[in-house]
């Protein structure tokens, strides 16, 4: 059964999400290792944290089987591949226009719950989102050299990340514990992730290895804080506040890479927090009158 609606509870947890999302983008452009070698370890780490969880809990084997494979595959599918361009793009391209590319991924989400589930779209909610995209459109206003190559690869994270929202909320609906969809999601990416990891792998040195640590922590805090999330809100109300990780992301820049943000830069800050503001009373409204 679907649990109720908890709007405050749902952003709070997306806020986490998108913050520790931030980081982890910071510290992997940072660190001088392949991207795969850094997803391998960091699923490997997520899923060893999620089995010893599992362990601790004396989970039955009873608690691994599941009526919603296909559901847990895709969603599994989805985060894998939202990370693995990502991590590969900022790689090449700034935390700033590798995020804001990313972030198109709410214009996608009402199209495919349209094609794959035939679900009508809120048009109420489509000034809110069109209010943080151009907010951080004004944040980053892109240079020419944004679109080449690379600028596909979080392009493509921007699409899996759609479906992974769409997804956890089809999992969720169904019941489908927090616990047994993380399990899932990490053992299938050390699986898919392992022979690649093997493949680039560089000894790290011990300061690598404590980035890659903390690496590992801040992606396992937005994997499961981004699970939780959508237990308490709509996957349309919620996307909205993914924006928000832009504004976390010129934070970064600054502070590591020392560029300040322009005063049309704040402006388009002041957009993307009024568009994440209309989505969240928009959806409240809605649920009073229900």
């Amino acid at each position: 059964m679907l649990r109720k609606h908890n709007i405050p509870l749902g952003v709070f947890f997306s806020l986490i999400s998108f913050f520790s999302l931030s980081s982890t983008y910071a510290l992997v452009k940072l660190i001088p290792i392949s991207a795969l070698q850094i997803l391998f370890l960091q699923s490997l780490f997520c899923f060893t944290v999620i089995a010893c969880i599992c362990l601790i809990r004396r989970e039955k084997p009873a608690f691994y089987v599941s009526k919603h494979y296909v559901l847990l595959f895709v969603r599994a599918l989805g985060g894998l591949g939202t990370f693995l361009f990502i991590f590969i793009a900022v790689k090449y391209l700034s935390v700033a226009d590798s995020t804001v590319l990313l972030n198109t991924s709410p214009f996608m989400i009402p199209f495919l719950l349209l094609l794959l589930f035939r679900s009508p779209i809120n048009h109420k909610l489509w000034l809110p989102i069109a209010l943080g995209f151009i907010g951080t459109v004004i944040i980053l206003h892109p240079s020419s050299d944004i679109f080449q190559w690379h600028a596909l690869l979080p392009l493509i994270s921007a699409v899996s990340m759609a479906i992974t929202y769409i997804a956890l909320r089809k999992l969720h609906v169904h019941g489908e514990p927090m616990l047994r969809i993380l399990f899932y999601l990490f053992l299938f990416a050390s699986l898919v992730m392992l022979p690649f990891g093997l493949y680039v792998w560089v000894p790290p040195t011990p300061h690598q290895w404590l980035m890659l640590l903390t690496v590992m922590t801040t992606n396992f805090i937005s994997q499961t804080t981004f699970t939780f999330s959508l237990r308490y809100g709509p996957a349309q109300t919620l996307a909205p506040l993914c924006y928000t990780s832009v504004v976390f992301a010129m934070l970064f820049d600054y502070l590591i890479w020392h560029t300040l943000p322009s005063w049309l830069s704040l402006g388009g800050s002041l957009l993307v927090i009024c568009g994440g503001i209309f989505a969240l009373l928009i959806e409240n409204s809605r649920e009073r009158l229900d």
